[in-house]
């Protein structure tokens, strides 16, 4: 004889109950269907698969520390190692020679002789200092870029610093360094020399006296007021 379940001896105590008109009759269990799927019962079965009794935060997937810390790791060795081929890559690119020059292709003639030019170091006149250097430069005005690239040499101290700061794409021509050198030292450009200037004037080995002598007589010409005899005479000895 099969063994009674506890839900067959459940179901015969509900009977004889119902016989005795104690509760009111109750469907016959079902043993080969199961429970009708409701919207409700959907409802159920996730809340308890979620462990909660309504709504709660998405699940995630629970990686574990030591891998975690793993793929941080690499994350950021991977990204250090970019970043320092970026920057090895824009150093190379910034000291190449071609991008250290201010003009390219520049021609240097032929028994080429380099000039002496006057240094000019921002405490005279600008405007004056262009003349004197184009008037040595006189074979070669129809040259741009031999004239940008040898302004360097009629430089020194903070104004020589200037021109190296210059970047390529400002200076196409001699009219835009002309220009820009112009705009830099405008406060000296109505600035008539002192005598200061005159008495750190000083003979180089290169000049012959006849040379220096004139230089001098045309600077001592712009100081005001005028020097009288006796002084030019006198400072021109002292600079000797």
């Amino acid at each position: 004889m099969p063994s009674r379940t506890i839900e067959n001896c459940q179901y015969d105590f509900a009977i004889k109950q119902q016989e005795e008109g104690i509760i009111p009759p109750r469907p016959t269990p079902s043993t080969t269907q199961g429970p009708e799927i409701t919207k409700e019962n959907m409802q159920a079965c996730k809340t308890t698969f979620m462990g909660a009794q309504g709504p709660g935060p998405t699940p995630t997937m629970v990686i574990h520390s030591d891998r975690q810390e793993d793929l941080q790791s690499h994350e950021i060795w991977k990204y250090l190692e970019e970043r320092l081929k970026a920057i090895e890559g824009i150093e190379r690119y910034r000291f190449e020679a071609a991008n250290l020059c201010l003009v390219l292709d520049v021609i240097i003639p032929h028994k080429f002789k380099f000039l002496d030019f006057d240094k000019y170091i921002g405490n005279s006149c600008p405007r004056n200092h262009l003349i004197s250097y184009c008037r040595k430069m006189v074979a070669h005005t129809h040259d741009d870029k031999l004239l940008i690239h040898l302004f360097q040499e009629s430089l020194a101290e903070a104004t020589y610093g200037w021109y190296l700061n210059l970047e390529k794409g400002q200076i196409r021509t001699w009219k835009d360094l002309a220009e820009a050198f112009l705009k830099q030292h405008k406060y000296n450009e109505e600035l008539a020399p002192e005598r200061t200037q005159l008495q750190k004037m000083d003979k180089k080995e290169t000049k012959t006296f006849k040379e220096y002598a004139q230089r001098w007589r045309e600077v001592a010409a712009h100081i005001q007021p005028p020097l009288s005899k006796k002084e030019i005479v006198t400072m021109f000895i002292d600079t000797l």
